[in-house]
Formats: C-alpha cells, sequence, structure tokens
C-alpha cells in the first residue's frame, strides 16, 4: 500500500535538519522531493558513482556499505526517517559507498539542483546538513577497537574549535614573548637572552603540541548500541563512560552566553543512574537532535523487528510458510566444557602473578602486579639484605656476629620476614573481580580473617566506564573500573587494562539482557498466538462451516 502524504509529512518533522522550518514550510519542501521505489536486493548506488542527490527513506530498510583495499564492510543501515547520500551533495564528487535495499524500500529523493537551492536559502538547514555529514566522515576516519564486529559508529563528536585555540593562546603568548629575547641577543652580542628565550620557545611548541593532542583525544560516540564519551589527558588521565541507548530518558542542551555567541554548549544525555555529558560541542542543538534521532531509531527498529517475528510465528502457528524462518531460530545450546583439573603446583606456577584468567564462561580479574609491588618491597628488601648479611658473615666479609648467632638470627627474622611477604602476596591475591555469563563478583578476603562477597546480576547494569589516572596508572595500563548498579557504584579497583575489563563486561552485559529478552518475547510471542488462534477458532465456530476466514487476513 503506497505511503500517504500524511505519513511523509510525520516522518520529515523528525528530522533534525528541518526544525526551523515551520509546517508549511516542510509542506512546501517535501513538494521538491521524487517518490522512488526500490524491491529487495536493488542497487540504490554503487560506491564511485557520480553523485546526483540525496535520499530520505520512507519504508524499508537501506545498507550502506564501503569496499576497503578488497574487503567489504557495512558502515551503516538505515531504516524509516534515515537519510543518505547527503555527504556528496555537500561536496559534490562520487558515491563514497554503496547503497542497497534490503526489503521492500520507499524513498523521496531530491536532486543535487534542488537541494542547493534549499540550502541557499536557509542556511540553518545547510549547517545542520554539513554537521551531520562530518559526523559521518569522523566515525569512518577513527578506529576504536573496543568496538563490537557488528557495532555502528552513527555519531562522532568532539569538542568545538574554540576549545582548541583558547588552549593553544597560552604558549602562543610565551612564544611572541620570546621573540624580544632573540632580538636583545643580537643588539647586545650577549648569548643569554638567546638561550632563555630558545628554551622559552621550546616550551611553548611542546605545550602548543600537548594540547593539540589533548583537545582531540576527546570524542563523544553513538553506536547503534550505546552512547560513549571517551576523555584522556596525555600522561594523566584515561577514561571511557558509556551507557546502553536502550538505557537513555532524555536528551537535552546546556549553553551559556559565550557559547551562544561562538555556537558551542553541552549536550546532556540523561540514563537511569546519571548523566553523559558532551561538554563544549559544536552546534549543540544540532547534535542533541541527532543523539536523540538516534535514541529514537533503536527503539523503533527493536518495535518493527519484534513485530516482524509475532507476524513470522503467528504464520507458523496458523500452518503458513514462514516468510523468514531465520528469524524463529532457537537460541544456539551453550557447550559444556569438558573438564579438567591440573595440579596444585601447575596451578600456582601458571597464576602466580597472572591478571586476567579464563576458566570456561568465568574471567577473574586481580589487581595489578604493580600494587603487589607496592606492598612486598618492604619483606623484599629485608630478606635481600638479611640474606647478604649472612652470606657475608660465612665468607668472612663481617665478623661483628658469631657465625652461630648469625644463623640463628637469620632463621628467626628470615621466618618472620618470609611471613610477612607471603602475607602480602595472599592478600594481593586473594582480591579477586569474577565475570560470569550472569552476575559480576568483587571478593575481599583477609588472609586468615573475614571475606566479604558482592554480586550483582549484569542485567542491572545500567552503565560502565573506566579510568586510569596519573602516570604510573597509563604507563603500566592499571586502573578502575565502575559498574552502576541502580545508583550503587560496583567497583574494579587496580586492574589490568581497565578498558578490555569494560568491553568484557559490556559483551557478557549484552548478551545477557539479549537473551533475556529473546525468552520473554518469545514467551509473549505464543501467548499472544495461542490468543489469536482461539479467537479464530472461536470465530468459525461461531460463523458455522459456511464461511470461512483466510488465514493470510488474519496476519496481514
Amino acid at each position: 500500500m503506497p505511503i500517504s502524504k500524511q505519513q511523509v509529512l510525520d516522518i520529515f518533522r523528525q528530522l533534525h535538519w528541518l526544525k526551523s522550518l515551520d509546517e508549511s514550510e516542510i509542506d512546501d519542501f517535501v513538494s521538491k522531493f521524487s517518490y522512488q521505489r526500490f524491491n529487495q536486493g536493488d542497487v540504490i548506488y554503487n560506491q564511485g558513482d557520480q553523485a546526483d542527490g540525496f535520499f530520505v527513506i520512507l519504508s524499508g530498510r537501506v545498507s550502506l556499505t564501503r569496499s576497503v583495499a578488497g574487503e567489504e564492510k557495512t558502515v551503516a543501515k538505515m531504516v524509516a526517517g534515515d537519510y543518505f547520500g547527503e555527504e556528496e551533495v555537500l561536496r559534490p564528487g562520487v558515491r563514497i559507498a554503496s547503497a542497497h535495499a534490503l526489503d521492500l524500500v520507499e524513498v523521496i529523493w531530491l536532486d543535487q539542483t534542488g537541494i542547493t537551492s534549499i540550502m541557499v536559502a536557509n542556511k540553518d538547514i545547510k549547517a545542520d546538513l554539513s554537521a551531520a555529514a562530518e559526523s559521518r566522515r569522523m566515525a569512518r576516519k577513527v578506529q576504536f577497537k573496543w568496538l563490537g564486529s557488528d557495532e555502528i559508529v552513527h555519531l562522532v563528536a568532539r569538542k568545538h574549535d574554540v576549545l582548541l585555540w583558547t588552549g593553544l593562546s597560552v604558549p602562543l603568548a610565551l612564544a611572541i614573548l620570546s621573540t624580544p629575547l632573540f632580538y636583545l641577543s643580537y643588539r647586545t652580542q650577549i648569548s643569554t637572552p638567546a638561550i632563555i628565550g630558545g628554551v622559552v620557545l621550546f616550551i611553548a611548541i611542546l605545550w602548543a603540541i600537548w594540547k593539540a593532542l589533548d583537545w582531540g583525544n576527546d570524542y563523544y560516540i553513538v553506536t547503534d548500541k550505546r552512547v560513549v564519551w571517551l576523555e584522556r589527558v596525555i600522561g594523566l588521565y584515561d577514561s571511557r563512560q558509556e551507557a546502553p541507548l536502550n538505557t537513555v530518558l532524555a536528551v537535552s542542551v546546556a549553553s551559556d552566553f559565550l557559547g551562544r555567541t561562538l555556537g558551542y554548549g553541552n549536550v546532556i544525555v540523561r540514563t537511569y543512574t546519571g548523566q553523559i555529558v558532551m561538554r563544549n560541542v559544536g552546534n549543540p542543538s544540532n547534535m542533541a537532535a541527532l543523539v536523540e534521532g538516534h535514541w529514537k531509531r533503536s527503539r523503533r527498529m527493536a518495535k518493527e523487528e519484534e513485530t516482524e517475528i509475532i507476524r513470522q510465528t503467528l504464520r507458523q502457528k496458523l500452518g503458513a510458510q514462514p516468510e523468514d524462518e531465520s528469524m524463529l531460530a532457537e537460541l544456539p545450546a551453550e557447550e559444556i566444557p569438558m573438564e579438567f583439573k591440573p595440579g596444585f603446583i601447575q596451578v600456582f606456577l601458571t597464576n602466580f602473578l597472572r591478571m586476567r584468567h579464563e576458566e570456561g564462561n568465568m574471567i577473574t580479574y586481580r589487581k595489578h602486579w604493580y600494587l603487589l609491588l607496592k606492598r612486598i618491597w618492604k619483606p623484599t628488601l629485608l630478606l635481600v639484605l638479611l640474606g647478604l648479611l649472612t652470606i657475608g658473615r660465612l665468607t668472612g666479609w663481617t665478623e661483628f656476629l658469631s657465625i652461630e648467632t648469625t644463623l640463628l638470627f637469620a632463621l628467626v627474622i628470615g621466618m618472620l620476614g618470609s611471613g610477612w611477604w607471603l602475607y602480602e602476596y595472599v592478600d594481593w591475591r586473594n582480591d579477586l573481580f569474577l565475570l560470569t555469563p550472569e552476575h559480576i563478583v568483587d571478593i575481599y578476603r583477609k588472609p586468615l580473617g573475614q571475606e566479604e562477597k558482592k554480586s550483582a546480576p549484569l542485567e542491572n547494569i545500567l552503565s560502565l566506564s573506566h579510568n586510569r589516572t596519573g602516570i604510573i596508572g597509563l604507563i603500566f595500563n592499571f586502573g578502575t573500573v565502575t559498574a552502576m548498579v541502580g545508583r550503587t557504584p560496583f567497583t574494579f579497583e587496580g586492574v589490568h587494562n581497565p578498558a578490555q575489563i569494560q568491553q568484557d563486561i559490556y559483551e557478557k552485559m549484552n548478551e545477557r539482557i539479549l537473551k533475556a529478552q529473546a525468552t520473554e518475547s518469545a514467551m509473549e510471542r505464543e501467548r499472544m498466538a495461542e490468543w489469536i488462534i482461539a479467537y479464530h477458532e472461536q470465530r468459525n465456530k461461531t460463523q458455522g462451516d459456511g464461511e470461512h476466514t483466510d488465514t493470510d487476513e488474519i496476519i496481514e
């Protein structure tokens, strides 16, 4: 059934780059587009084709793929309300990706001349489309190793350029101030001012480079699964804070007078546990609309997928052939690993300083070995000095104590020092952080003392973050991972490679949530199908054998 004009207008009212237009202007804008339809598998355009316009999706799904070094990679999946092809329209050239229809797709298309005239007439539309296009270019350019294999980046943003120039102002002033020193040295033929000027200039250059790199290290990212804030201060701090898209509650904008004047501000993404603040981003209103659009897009896609699965279930229950049997596939059965128990000595030697140990479906983390060294250096130094004293007395280097007294002293102090060393090692080793398919667990156990154990279900985690603080934490790559369970922080402190641990938790959490949702949805679909079948049977019984209700009429 063809899509109505009212449905088209509803879709266009949700486009972030048309937020400055009123109802009549949107109606006039839609009239400039032409309607096109593509069947499943159709090529809308190929990478390398000459760009001649861009598209807004009315219904169906579109896949965008790029061929890089001979490898085909999916860069985005679009649904109703999304648009594509605008990058090549803003910067006329060839298509940077290929577009394919994943099913029956209806789009409206505006040619190069039409969109150019619209952008000339309305600068806000051009600015908003340009911001979206720049975000997509950055998403393709920057590679993030922590992304999932099937995770697609929709939005990447940095702080506004004015923050970069503000940070460069002090080193630039220092560089300017060093100039008179070189001139003074030239006039007086004294080298000291030139040396001081050179040092000041060198410091200014290093400072400017550090500021530029520091500005470029902060990213705000929206994928099809989560909202992420990456923050890094070179040599001091490194963190990643994230929240799944399904925990987002609202998106808002805040800015001061200077920010409004120069065109930057804060985009605040509120979640169940707090907020992720995209600080000092350019065109914050448009950025907020982009974030909100992708958030609502993920909810819409989930709803559409659920509707389609219900439809397929009904077809199966009513005896019709499912159109897509893959959607009804059962969850794969979990493999039961073969049990193998190594000996105590083998386990001890293998795990002596291991900070991450994976066995079956459980991952065990310990604190970084640097924290162990901080605990054992004193007893280690004591044992080393004691050993040197004993060797010195036995070899005749020292004679202030008799051999018997020395050996007795070494035995007593050695036993105490060894006990001290072993206590610190066991205390370090007993602090465990466990990640299972269902829970995160924090175990704190004192040697010969009490044990504290905290655990939380993975599905109760609402946000994740990690940080590495200080030069030592950055060099040795350890820090703290925090999982927000409700409003309670759940922390893994002093762990090695906190970014990887955060990713491990995220993947386990996502698997757990998806599995629980799939099970719940399957049960709900079964109940719904049974109700509809019962209704269908009762209706047929009431109407009698002379009337028949077509199965396809029920499920369409």
